[in-house]
């Protein structure tokens, strides 16, 4: 008996040159889709400049990364802007996650302020490029239960 597959759709939302194409080409092989073989599941990759609510109304988001650069404090205050939105109207699976950490010595300290998970990589290196899809996951399906 074969078991089936699910697809969970994702936004990735940031400024433009937070590294958001080389992320997703660090994972991807096809058609925005990232698979993730050990949990059974494709990530279906929406890549986003702005939080677009018609896309995240009409595609069916189920979780959102929010991609900013740790060596640009503006891109992070674009997240921070995108985040006080989304929380008025959609109750998605959020985290943050900052691009770039291999380009700095101290990372911002950023889960105090916005209290969402968070996580940083380096999307050039690779360094950590798999944890925000794991992290994302975990409450997509968390989220999937306590609604059931």
């Amino acid at each position: 008996m074969s078991i089936s597959r699910i697809t969970y759709n994702i936004a990735i939302i940031g400024d433009i040159n937070v590294g958001k194409s080389t992320f997703i080409e660090r994972r991807n092989h096809n058609d925005n889709i990232i698979n993730i073989p050990e949990r059974n599941v494709d990530l279906k990759i929406y890549k986003c400049y702005s939080t677009d609510n018609k896309l995240l109304e009409d595609v069916n988001i189920h979780g959102i990364i929010f991609m900013f650069d740790l060596t640009d404090e503006s891109s992070f205050k674009s997240i921070k802007g995108h985040l006080d939105l989304l929380r008025m109207s959609f109750n998605t699976p959020k985290i943050i996650c900052g691009n770039k950490c291999d380009l700095i010595r101290y990372p911002l300290l950023i889960r105090k302020r916005l209290h969402v998970p968070y996580c940083f990589i380096s999307a050039r290196t690779g360094y950590n490029c798999e944890e925000p899809f794991y992290l994302l996951l975990n409450l997509i399906e968390k989220s999937s239960k306590s609604k059931m």
